[in-house]
């Protein structure tokens, strides 16, 4: 920035007595996806760019910041660009720390359950295909198995019915028919892909 962009920009600063804050007062906007709605401070620089305020405000300070570097509000006031109340981390750090879903995630205690995610016995890290990671609950993951294997011995003890007796009710779902006949509706599609009868696809109503 040049020194007319500068005295600019500190312009639109207010710093407060009460709590330390430099609050950005000029234009400001929402992040996307975002379930804390507070909005951050926005500078342009020139036409088709603009910068947030926060970071504009720690670089202009001497302090260092790499391009891959998200600043996290100490103070938890988003349009406070006070250097000192912003902490470089990575952007998962900042997430964690925020107060969206992977925040609120990652400081829980318990899972649905009420089964303790602090016990690290209890806890194991599913990878995702985008590469993020997951917590989940190892008693929970345990009882979804049971219920899994108890289906599955309850589908052996039923008796495969005739090729006669689906195809009189092929025209219904796998999951009326899963209940109709006390297994999962994964057996039922293995039966029907046993005899070559094509599955009933239930599209979407017309509007």
């Amino acid at each position: 920035m040049d020194e007319g962009q500068k005295a600019a920009f500190w312009s639109l600063v207010e710093k407060l007595a009460d709590n330390g804050c430099w609050l950005w007062r000029g234009s400001s906007r929402s992040k996307e996806n975002r379930l804390n709605p507070e909005p951050y401070g926005v500078f342009i620089l020139a036409p088709h760019e603009t910068r947030y305020a926060h970071r504009i405000a720690y670089i202009a300070s001497g302090l260092p910041l790499e391009e891959w570097q998200v600043l996290d509000h100490l103070c938890r006031v988003h349009l406070c660009v006070k250097p000192s109340h912003l902490e470089p981390v990575t952007d998962g750090i900042n997430l964690r720390r925020g107060e969206g879903f992977v925040g609120l995630n990652s400081r829980k205690t318990e899972c649905k359950s009420g089964h303790s995610l602090e016990d690290p016995a209890n806890v194991w890290i599913e990878v995702t295909k985008a590469g993020g990671a997951k917590r989940r609950c190892v008693a929970c993951s345990s009882e979804r198995l049971g219920r899994a294997r108890q289906r599955s011995h309850s589908a052996e003890r039923v008796a495969k019915p005739s090729r006669a007796q689906l195809e009189a009710v092929a025209d219904k779902p796998a999951l009326a028919l899963a209940r109709e006949y006390g297994v999962s509706d994964v057996t039922i599609r293995k039966w029907l892909d046993a005899y070559g009868i094509a599955r009933k696809r239930i599209g979407r109503r017309k509007q």
